[in-house]
């Protein structure tokens, strides 16, 4: 994409697209976070000052009321927060336009946002710390904060169709499995290490082609991909592999199964991709 945008160096489309996958990358450690966030602003400023399409200004801002508080930018973040109305309010007031088949297809794509939400704000006071790096929620209270984005997934994706929403359903386990594994609780560990296995390869694995079939976001495409710089199977074997509160499960052919299950998709699938949804 870089390669391109230097053919057209005014692709305000390229520089989101550019500007989205470092962020990613930035994020879990695949480049330098420096280097990264200074291309992203570059990017952003760019927009800001000269782009006229509503769609890329909304994602740029998006884009950066996530990296501006990385920065010590965080008053200009707040102050785009509040001047942006976002895909989720225009799919809002088309709900209330259109009639039949259009507004169906209107309400599953705003169910699209209000599920994607409703998981972000869990997350976010699940993981939540203080000034020392300690959760803020109890451990009790996180545990039912997970069991609730779990729950939740299911209720939503009844034909098991989570696809890229999947990823969601890896990191609840896992924290669970950590939870517990701390507490002791070989059971319920093993059981929460075999479901983010499950989940992380149906995450690596879905066709970004494919549709939702679940009633509530039938039709709906799992889209396009971004790369994440690794694949949720390997990051997972990972932690699997050097986490020591596992220790006292490790002898457990359970836990072995969990590593060679991974071991497996990794070697049927060596690169995976995610996908990002565009506001539509």
């Amino acid at each position: 994409m870089r390669a391109t945008l230097r053919r057209y160096p005014d692709s305000y489309r390229l520089m989101i697209e550019i500007a989205s996958v470092l962020c990613n990358l930035a994020t879990n450690g695949s480049v330098g976070a420096k280097a990264a966030y200074d291309e992203i602003c570059g990017y952003l400023d760019h927009i800001f000052a000269d782009c006229t399409d509503n769609r890329v200004r909304c994602r740029a801002i998006a884009l950066a009321c996530a990296v501006y508080p990385k920065i010590g930018r965080t008053d200009e973040a707040i102050e785009l927060a509040k001047s942006m109305s976002g895909a989720e309010s225009e799919l809002s007031l088309l709900t209330s336009i259109y009639t039949g088949e259009k507004r169906i297809a209107a309400l599953r794509s705003r169910m699209w946002w209000l599920y994607n939400d409703f998981q972000n704000v869990v997350a976010a006071m699940c993981y939540e710390t203080d000034g020392s790096g300690a959760f803020l929620l109890s451990n009790d209270d996180r545990v039912r904060l997970l069991q609730k984005q779990i729950a939740h997934t299911e209720t939503v994706f009844e034909d098991g169709d989570s696809l890229f929403f999947s990823h969601w359903l890896v990191s609840a386990n896992r924290s669970l499995a950590e939870i517990y594994a701390r507490r002791g609780d070989a059971e319920n560990t093993l059981y929460h290490l075999a479901e983010a296995a499950k989940y992380a390869a149906m995450f690596d694995t879905y066709d970004p082609n494919a549709r939702y079939t679940s009633v509530l976001l039938r039709g709906i495409p799992a889209e396009t991909t971004y790369t994440y710089g690794t694949t949720s199977c390997r990051e997972l074997l990972r932690w699997c592999e050097t986490e020591p509160c596992f220790d006292f499960v490790r002898a457990d052919e359970r836990f072995a199964a969990v590593l060679r299950d991974l071991k497996t998709t990794i070697a049927a699938h060596p690169t995976a991709v995610a996908s990002a949804r565009d506001a539509r």
